[in-house]
């Protein structure tokens, strides 16, 4: 990992905290990167519950999952993979 992602993962272990990061471009490097940063935000230990990956057909439902509130306290992540949300329709 290089360039902005790390400075998105330094940032968070320094406390930083966006409510939101928007990946985009190349899907593999899009896909490692937010892994990266959910690494940082997430112990492993909580992510099993505290992390829900999504696609693009459930993104409708990304406001009701954030509501949801985690089991062990904490974050609540959920990552968007693929979605259409910001595609133009021209």
């Amino acid at each position: 990992m290089t360039g902005p992602i790390d400075k998105i993962v330094a940032d968070v272990r320094r406390g930083a905290r966006p409510p939101v990061y928007l990946l985009y471009g190349d899907e593999l490097l899009a896909r490692d990167g937010a892994k990266a940063i959910v690494d940082a935000l997430v112990p492993e230990a909580h992510r099993s519950l505290s992390v829900e990956v999504v696609g693009d057909e459930d993104a409708a439902s990304v406001a009701g999952r954030l509501r949801t509130v985690p089991l062990f306290g904490g974050l609540k992540v959920v990552v968007v993979h693929d979605t259409k949300a910001f595609v133009s329709k021209q």
